[in-house]
């Protein structure tokens, strides 16, 4: 089993409660690709009809073409995309030999699409700590980080009044991990209610 199969696999057994999971073998990026070939897997979540996910997984070589590959097939995936799916792409790379300090580089470039590059010693469901495919003992540790995301809602809300009703729906909309779609759909949902909000 190669590296990006084993990265696969986790993230079909990490999705498996609250998505969806489908591999994708339509997608080809021939004119780009050369060695690079992708598994792509589309997420959707359950009990949705709409709005899914879509996740390169790439192995690549620690050159300048083998990388310039692996951008070219993100930028091909995300022209296939239809909005709102094109703005919930994930690139999740293996690259042979790449440092911590390019693998970070790599990660803040989100040309294309949201990037992911496993690190030396990391294991493939370690990097999905990182992913919105976060363990449940990463959703604690997430909620533990984003305690100055509720102190700034209540700064909002002591400075705006009207919005104190609406503070926990919007944290927890926020930190849901829906993606720019579903919460969109989610934010359309309750303006059609009228504005009245409840528990997400």
């Amino acid at each position: 089993m190669t590296k990006i199969d084993e990265i696969a696999a986790a993230i079909e057994l990490r999705a498996y409660d609250r998505f969806e999971v489908r591999r994708e073998s339509n997608f080809s990026s021939d004119e780009h690709s050369g060695d690079v070939s992708p598994i792509v897997l589309s997420l959707r979540r359950k009990g949705r009809e709409t709005g899914s996910r879509t996740i390169l997984v790439v192995q690549a070589r620690n050159e300048r073409e083998s990388l310039r590959k692996a951008f070219m097939i993100s930028a091909d995936a995300r022209d296939s995309l239809a909005e709102p799916e094109a703005s919930d792409l994930y690139m999740i790379m293996s690259i042979d030999g790449v440092s911590d300090q390019d693998a970070a580089r790599i990660e803040t470039d989100d040309r294309f699409c949201r990037k992911y590059v496993l690190r030396e010693g990391e294991d493939a469901l370690s990097l999905l700590d990182r992913s919105f495919l976060v363990s449940g003992q990463g959703e604690s540790q997430l909620t533990v980080i984003s305690d100055p995301f509720r102190v700034a809602l209540t700064s909002v809300a002591e400075a705006h009044p009207w919005v104190r009703d609406h503070v926990e729906w919007w944290r927890g909309s926020l930190l849901s991990g829906d993606g720019s779609g579903e919460l969109v759909d989610r934010l359309l949902e309750t303006a059609r209610e009228g504005g009245s909000y409840g528990n997400p």
